[in-house]
Formats: structure tokens, sequence, C-alpha cells
């Protein structure tokens, strides 16, 4: 299976034992639109804005279509969208040049295979950007020995975080 599909990384944490609880590790996701309507027609309750952080923006969404990788196939959605809403924001993405074609990718009520994802509340920014790290591990299976390496990345976007783009 393709290692960037999105869909397929979702569906295999549902599938893990509880115990792991891989679900702590990944933003609110749902498979199908009609989830994600009922989600989004809900506020995320408690959360307020934190300092130095993008804020809650409890009603942001994204739709990521789920073979597309490198920012490539990523909807922001305001609230709850239609399907036709959502397929006029894939249709209209001005990135479509660098899309992968992908055979059969259509899944449901015509929409590209995909996850919606609520935005994560309040993360961190640096000078106003959103920014992630990049640290590499590995388990020796012989001695459950975690190693870290020392070297590690930093992507820091290159525009400053705004909620209206």
């Amino acid at each position: 299976p393709d290692a960037h599909d999105k869909r397929t990384f979702y569906e295999r944490c549902l599938e893990a034992p509880p115990e792991l609880n891989l679900m702590r590790f990944i933003p609110e996701t749902y498979l199908t639109h009609e989830e994600y309507v009922a989600a989004a027609s809900t506020s995320l309750a408690g959360v307020a804005d934190a300092d130095l952080s993008t804020g809650a923006c409890s009603d942001l969404w994204f739709f990521k279509e789920a073979k597309q990788d490198n920012g490539v196939g990523v909807h922001a959605l305001s609230g709850a969208c239609s399907v036709d809403e959502v397929l006029a924001l894939v249709a209209s993405k001005s990135n479509a040049k660098h899309r992968k074609s992908v055979e059969g990718e259509e899944e449901e009520e015509g929409l590209p295979s995909g996850v919606f994802q609520r935005f994560v509340p309040n993360l961190l920014l640096w000078g106003g950007h959103k920014f992630d790290l990049r640290v590499y591990a590995t388990l020796d299976p012989l001695t459950d020995e975690a190693f870290v390496f020392r070297d590690a990345a930093v992507r820091v976007a290159p525009s400053a975080f705004s909620r209206e783009s």
C-alpha cells in the first residue's frame, strides 16, 4: 500500500489494539462527508485561544485527498460544507497541475478518496509562522532499546499564519 495514503493510514490506526492509543496523536478525523458535517455542525467546547498560537480555529477543517502529498490535495473548509462545495473547491484548486493521477480514486458522492480533519487548536507559532520538527528514532527489535538520531530538521512555513488563508 501507498505510504502516503491518508485514508488507509487512518483506517489502520482505527484497527490497532486499543492499548496503543494511537488516536491521541491524530487530529479529529472522519472518513465520510456525513460524519464530518455532523461534527462540523457542533462547536469545539472549552477551547480558548492561547498566546503565541494559532488560536482555537474550531470552525476550520481540511479535506485531504488520500493519495496526494506535499500540500497538494489539501483543501481548507470553513464549518460544515456541502458535497458540492467540497467538489467545487477540489476542482478549482490552483495546484491541479501538481496532482498525481490516481485511478479509481473517486469514492463517496463523487469526492476523491480522502479524510476530513478538524484544524488542531492552538498550534504553537514561531515568529507567527507554523512549524514542525522532524526527529528520527528507531527501536532495536532485539533489546527494545530506543535510539534518537542526533540530527533533526525544523520546517517553517514561508508565510505567516492567518486564519483567513
